[in-house]
């Protein structure tokens, strides 16, 4: 795959080049092709005898009106972290990680790549829109251990959208599904390094981390990209400057990587929301057809889910129903923006009666505020995360080990540059954990994202 990139590029540039200047000379062509044909129907009195060349011409403009419009798109993001108090920026501090510290967790930082997106997008008259994505910064790990992960080329969105009127597009192919606002924010939208806790989780070289989603390696509650059907609008209706929208969807329900369902059951994605601005903001797709972004004004919104997991190896096969809610706000107001979000789910074992219930809880709050006049945002966020409560008789305690709740206190500073579009974050992150997995995982990160279209 990371081969067939650098070609794929070429392609998309070349094509798009074409696409940009074929027009003009088309154009001219048609219109020499007119004015010829015109000459030749016409009997010297001034007049055509008939209108043939303009049924011509007309039929070649439709034609060509109706042609594919490509346009290249992506953003480059880098990234780098230190973790306290072991080092700072490589130099040793009082401290040490030897002592407190698992092997895996705080020892390795420095610099990464956030996102090498390349984006396509690609629009046939009106109604039909086509979006690839491809990105070189995703990591994979040799085992279940290692903190350290190879960066390989993969698929991101890849879906087709038709819309049928205003109130209803319908979207087919790979996709995040509505729900996770967190999830759902473009990166450039954002006035942290990373998405918050609840919807990122715990990584592995920050911390342990607990399954969700009946997957070993997620940590949060975002569901990342999946295979399916969805239909929405962003305007289902509007009462003065507010708009009212809606996402309904059907995915496989497992990981957009894996060629089928895990099962012969689908889930089930509903999000409802209002957003409310003083002007008409054009929203992106840079997450998707759901992508989450105000800039103005505010919206509320509101979601839900509900899918059914098989695991194991046959003849050992393990079912498990999965259900989420989730609310979410953000408002700005002057200088100030104002955000949050809660999100709760519930994993009920379905073929196991001896296997318990887990509950799972997060959320965040954020506030940044604009240095009149410049492109700084100063921000603080709170986000908190249990991804494993159980229940006991009926009763919900919680009965997993003490390393599973962490809360994270960051402050940072935003800058959006004003001439060109780029963005800066650098940002110190406070982890507060449970005894049982209390260890020297601070940090300070940073980073610095291009985006270009």
């Amino acid at each position: 795959m990371a081969r067939i990139i650098p070609a794929l590029l070429f392609v998309c540039l070349a094509v798009s080049a074409r696409a940009q200047t074929v027009d003009d000379a088309t154009i001219a062509d048609l219109l020499a092709a007119d004015r010829a044909a015109a000459d030749a129907t016409n009997d010297g009195d001034g007049l055509p005898n008939s209108d043939v060349g303009g049924e011509r011409h007309d039929d070649q403009a439709t034609a060509l009106a109706s042609r594919f419009q490509i346009q290249l798109g992506g953003k480059l993001r880098v990234e780098a972290g230190t973790f306290l108090p072991d080092r700072f920026l490589g130099i040793r501090m009082p401290s040490s990680y030897l002592r407190d510290s698992e092997p895996q967790i705080g020892r390795d930082d420095g610099f990464a790549l956030g996102d090498a997106r390349l984006d396509l997008r690609a629009t046939y008259g009106d109604n039909l829109h086509v979006r690839m994505g491809f990105d070189g910064a995703l990591a994979t790990y040799s085992n279940d251990q290692s903190p350290i992960g190879v960066l390989n080329t993969g698929l991101m969105d890849a879906y087709v959208r038709y819309t049928v009127f205003p109130a209803m597009n319908v979207y087919l192919g790979r996709f995040k599904p509505p729900f996770d606002s967190e999830e759902l924010t473009p990166t450039e939208h954002q006035f942290f390094v990373h998405r918050s806790l609840e919807s990122r989780g715990v990584l592995r070289h920050e911390g342990p981390h607990a399954p969700m989603f009946g997957a070993s390696d997620t940590g949060g509650f975002a569901p990342g990209r999946q295979l399916g059907v969805m239909v929405g609008s962003d305007s289902l209706f509007n009462l003065g400057t507010a708009h009212f929208a809606y996402a309904l969807a059907m995915t496989n329900g497992n990981a957009g990587d894996a060629s089928l369902n895990d099962n012969d059951l689908p889930a089930f994605w509903l999000r409802l929301a209002t957003y409310w601005a003083d002007d008409e903001q054009q929203r992106n797709d840079d997450e998707g057809p759901v992508t989450y972004s105000v800039a103005d004004g505010g919206s509320v919104g509101l979601s839900a889910y509900y899918n059914e997991l098989t695991t194991g190896i046959a003849p050992n096969r393990y079912r498990d129903q999965v259900a989420g809610a989730g609310i979410d706000f953000a408002y700005s107001l002057l200088v100030f923006n104002l955000q949050g979000q809660v999100l709760a789910s519930m994993l009920q074992p379905v073929s196991r009666n001896d296997t318990p219930t887990v509950y799972s809880l997060g959320g965040h709050l954020q506030l940044a505020i604009q240095i009149p006049e410049t492109g700084f945002y100063p921000a603080y966020r709170f986000a908190y995360l249990d991804p494993r409560y159980v229940t006991n008789r009926d009763e919900l305690v919680d009965l997993s080990p003490d390393q599973d709740k962490v809360m994270h206190h960051t402050v940072g500073l935003n800058y959006r540059a004003q001439s060109m579009p780029v963005v800066f974050n650098i940002e110190y992150t406070r982890s507060v954990e449970e005894d049982g997995r209390a260890m020297p995982n601070d940090r300070i990160e940073a980073a610095m994202q291009v985006t270009f279209q």
